[in-house]
């Protein structure tokens, strides 16, 4: 009897032990699961654009069967959560954000090249500065979404022709002003404006137009003649009354709507201040060119018609995908990328008003019906980009927008010496990086 007792402690025990087991098993979360991982997008897409992330996402999981989970995330805090995470695998398998910050991932291998998995006809099919700006030593880091770059706004109801050289501005905008202040109301009117006068994102296409640049080959280059004398003409047409002397994005956005400013330059973002505005009271066309007459160059420095005549062309903006280095998938991750930045989406996005990487020839095979007609600013912007000069995405670029900025307030809005300005300028960003003069960026 006790033998007959023992047995049946012993498999009630048994019994016992293989519920409990069973029961920690369904609850492991190291359990291999026969699901598919989803893949992990994060961006900081807004609005209608946000909407439109949607909509492409739930198509590429209906073509592919491939899910996908993304991530919404403030676009303030984007770049730094993106730097903590993905080292510690918590991150993204991809991602659409800014190409300035290329770099910087790059150089901590946060971010996969992909240069060897585009094919050339893929390259061919994107404009060469939206691919320059995601190429970091030679490796391409993303693929371009969408283009963003500066050009002239005009009220065509006080302008009749869009100025071609900066001589031609200067002179439509000094005639505009003089009309006014013979007219009854005399009110005070300006000829040209743009929201920052101390803002080296502003101020680059005075600079590209005197044909240097801030980085030249991984150097910082901010303290030379080209640059004095970009900030000279801007302070000269300051001095002149032509530009009014404080301003700021929202005034510049008065100003234009009330018809007390010729000229106004801005980005396409200005676009959505105009749609409740009258359409025959503004247009948009490319920045001028910098031509002889306001080139203070010496004839000897002249070398060619080219050099007479340097456009002013803005610094380049790009949004595009990448991908993670930690990515577990990445060849889902290549294929959710191809997918956002194909010549089908690409058309897509332009019909919604974006302004895209593609070159023109590249989407006429789906195009085939043109049922859809493109506002002028939208022409005229994509026209902007192709002459636009990618902004850097070199590590060294962001150290060097406070001390541009201190320089340029100084020389342009308080008088102070330029030359004298800009030494500072540049003493500041070397003491920041602790690089002497000179020292290059590997």
């Amino acid at each position: 009897m006790t033998l007959i007792r023992h047995c049946i402690f012993t498999i009630w025990v048994m019994s016992l032990s293989f519920a409990c087991h069973e029961d920690l098993t369904s609850e492991n979360p190291n359990q291999v699961s026969t699901e598919p991982a989803s893949l992990i997008l994060w961006h900081a897409l807004r609005g209608a654009d946000h909407d439109h992330l949607k909509a492409d996402l739930a198509q590429f999981q209906k073509q592919t069967g491939l899910l996908v989970k993304a991530l919404q995330l403030p676009h303030q805090a984007f770049a730094n959560k993106l730097q903590v995470s993905i080292p510690r695998g918590n991150g993204p398998d991809i991602f659409i954000g800014p190409h300035d910050r290329v770099g910087d991932w790059a150089e901590a291998g946060h971010i996969e090249a992909v240069s060897y998995w585009v094919s050339p006809k893929e390259y061919q099919r994107f404009m060469s500065s939206p691919l320059e700006a995601f190429t970091y030593k030679k490796q391409l880091y993303g693929l371009p979404l969408s283009c963003k770059a500066l050009a002239l706004f005009y009220n065509p109801q006080l302008v009749t022709k869009a100025p071609q050289t900066l001589t031609e501005l200067v002179d439509v905008a000094k005639r505009f002003q003089r009309q006014s202040q013979a007219s009854q109301s005399g009110e005070q009117v300006w000829g040209l404006a743009y929201p920052e006068l101390d803002s080296l994102y502003f101020h680059a296409p005075w600079l590209h137009a005197f044909g240097a640049t801030v980085l030249d080959q991984g150097q910082v280059n901010i303290n030379h003649e080209a640059m004095h004398k970009s900030v000279a003409l801007v302070k000269k047409l300051r001095d002149q009354g032509l530009i009014p002397p404080e301003i700021d994005g929202a005034l510049a956005s008065e100003l234009f709507r009330q018809g007390k400013l010729a000229f106004l330059i801005n980005g396409p973002w200005f676009i959505a201040e105009l749609t409740d505005f009258d359409a025959s009271r503004w247009a948009v066309a490319p920045l001028p060119a910098l031509d002889e007459g306001l080139d203070e160059r010496q004839p000897s420095e002249q070398h060619n018609k080219q050099s007479n005549k340097q456009l002013l062309r803005p610094y380049l903006s790009v949004e595009g995908v990448m991908l993670s280095a930690y990515s577990k998938q990445m060849d889902k991750a290549w294929q959710l990328a191809q997918f956002l930045a194909s010549p089908e989406l690409a058309n897509h996005r332009q019909k919604r008003g974006e302004l895209i990487a593609y070159k023109k020839q590249s989407l006429a095979p789906y195009q085939a019906t043109q049922d859809h007609e493109f506002p002028a600013w939208q022409s005229v912007f994509q026209e902007q980009i192709q002459s636009a000069i990618p902004l850097s995405n070199d590590p060294q670029m962001k150290g060097l927008w406070t001390p541009m900025k201190r320089a340029l307030g100084q020389s342009i809005l308080y008088g102070a010496d330029i030359k004298e300005s800009f030494t500072e300028a540049e003493k500041a960003v070397f003491k920041q990086s602790g690089q002497g003069k000179g020292a290059q960026h590997d």
